[in-house]
């Protein structure tokens, strides 16, 4: 069984947090533009508000399929 170094473990984590940032600031500034507040947009998405609000602080971790609900 092939191990990833530590090394490209931690690069490859700090380049994640790093897109999850900068989603969640694109999903916020979209939300804004449209002057939706969160519980609006959420609704709209079919997700959770608690869900949306880690989203946008790049706190949450999101899939492609839910990724696609928000876009």
């Amino acid at each position: 069984m092939y191990c990833l170094s530590s090394s490209f473990r931690l690069h490859y984590i700090a380049c994640l947090a790093s897109y999850l940032e900068a989603v969640g600031k694109a999903v916020r500034g979209h939300r804004e533009r449209l002057g939706w507040t969160r519980k609006e947009l959420a609704t709209h998405c079919g997700v959770s508000e608690r869900f949306l609000a880690q989203l946008e602080t790049g706190d949450g971790n999101i899939s492609l399929r839910r990724f696609a609900e928000v876009a």
